[in-house]
């Protein structure tokens, strides 16, 4: 009977190891959904981007670096053990010494040191917002030229669409003796044209696409879509009330202003450093047949070495970064204001390119009209075709330098993916 429940449990064990190692259908399953997943947002891309790109793993090492120092500065020094053995061969005496010391750091040093080593986490962690930022001013300015682009592509194929129609309309006119045969071989002409100016859009999406990949840490497939288009909507909704804009907290501004906390740190312990080290010493020491018990206290005397040379030294650091605090303040004000300028002005050119798409989509419909009653000849429906598809260029590059003129805001703002 014990052998059978032994046998059992046995069998059981083995079974749990086995499907144990068996892979997860719904994990492989969740996975090849996502390499299956072409489409992404801009987010899903810059977050790609954050988890394949080698500089991230650098701040997250430099981080644990400094953690690591922060644990070592709460640590205290360990004591130091000495012994002496003294063997008189004339008198066969065997002398001996035994002494402990434990170096002391006063209480405001330790403080002091522990402030300055956490300073160097948030330094690092500034560091890693500013790269941050960048990354995301130039993942978005990248997502947007393929956006940019593919519409450009969309809008070339429209383009031979239209061409076609003339060319349909002038060939039925050739036939019907209302026009030449030479404005045959014109619409032939730009049709060869319209398909040319596909190949060339064609060539700019995929040099986009392969930016945006590179950016990515080459982590999106080559055959990617992108969910967000061109749109005026969200510019025409949107808008920044310069009020609420604080450019002391840009990483920037607070990375000098860590940095100047550090120094000033560092100033204070200079300043401490005149004062005496403290060793405390206990001991033991046998000579002959006499027992010795000492206790005293050791410290250096600062009389040649004062410190001011790098109490000086670190006043003048201090200066220096109060001014770059300055200086990088006014120049974070004049980057901001000419961001949101620049961004203000795209939004008037979309407004005004909207309306001149109207106006050019409306003149094209009627020269349309007249031209397949024998009213206008090809030149002004040709004419009126070019001035369309202009229009409708220069309004899809006032949408692109919108956003463009967005991305550069965020960088001046300090505004990254997860903002």
């Amino acid at each position: 009977m014990v052998l059978k429940y032994a046998t059992l449990v046995c069998l059981i064990v083995l079974s749990q190891c086995i499907f144990a190692n068996q892979p997860n259908d719904s994990q492989d399953q969740s996975s090849i959904e996502n390499i299956q997943d072409t489409s992404f947002t801009l987010k899903e891309v810059y977050t790609l981007a954050l988890k394949n790109n080698p500089a991230v793993d650098a701040f997250e090492a430099k981080l644990a670096f400094a953690q690591a120092e922060l644990l070592q500065a709460r640590a205290w020094r360990n004591p130091e053990f000495e012994s002496k053995l003294n063997f008189n061969s004339e008198a066969d005496d065997l002398d001996y010494e035994i002494e402990l010391t434990q170096p002391i750091q006063l209480p405001k040093k330790r403080k002091l040191h522990r402030r300055s080593v956490a300073i160097n986490q948030a330094l690092v962690a500034h560091e890693k917002s500013l790269f941050q930022i960048k990354l995301w001013s130039e993942i978005s300015q990248a997502y947007r030229n393929v956006t940019f682009r593919d519409a450009l592509v969309f809008l070339a194929n429209e383009n031979l669409e239209l061409t076609d129609r003339i060319a349909t309309i002038v060939k039925k006119q050739v036939n019907a003796g209302g026009a030449r045969p030479v404005d045959q071989t014109k619409a032939g002409m730009e049709i060869l044209k319209a398909k040319k100016k596909i190949q060339s859009e064609k060539r700019r999406l995929a040099t986009a696409k392969k930016m945006l990949i590179g950016l990515s840490g080459g982590t999106l497939p080559e055959s990617f879509t992108l969910v967000e288009t061109l749109s005026s909507e969200s510019f025409m909704n949107h808008a920044i009330n310069e009020d609420q804009i604080d450019v002391s907290m840009h990483p920037t501004i607070q990375r000098l202003i860590d940095l100047k906390k550090q120094k000033e740190i560092i100033l204070e312990k200079e300043k401490l450093s005149r004062f005496p080290k403290i060793r405390p010493v206990i001991g033991y020491e046998r000579e002959g047949d006499d027992d010795l018990y000492i206790a005293g206290i050791g410290f250096e005397l600062p009389i040649w070495n004062q410190n001011k040379g790098e109490i000086a030294k670190s006043k003048a650091e201090i200066r220096h970064i109060s001014a770059e605090i300055e200086i990088e303040t006014l120049a974070k004000v004049q980057d901001i204001k000419l961001a949101l300028e620049a961004y203000a002005g795209t939004r008037e050119q979309i407004l005004t390119f909207r309306d001149l798409r109207s106006a050019a989509d409306e003149i094209f419909k009627l020269e349309t009209t007249l031209n397949e009653q024998g009213k206008v000849d090809l030149i002004a429906l040709l004419d009126a075709k070019r001035s369309l598809l202009e229009t409708e260029s220069e309004y899809l590059a006032a949408i692109y330098d919108a956003y463009t003129a967005k991305a550069g805001l965020d960088q001046a703002l300090g505004i990254k993916g997860d903002q």
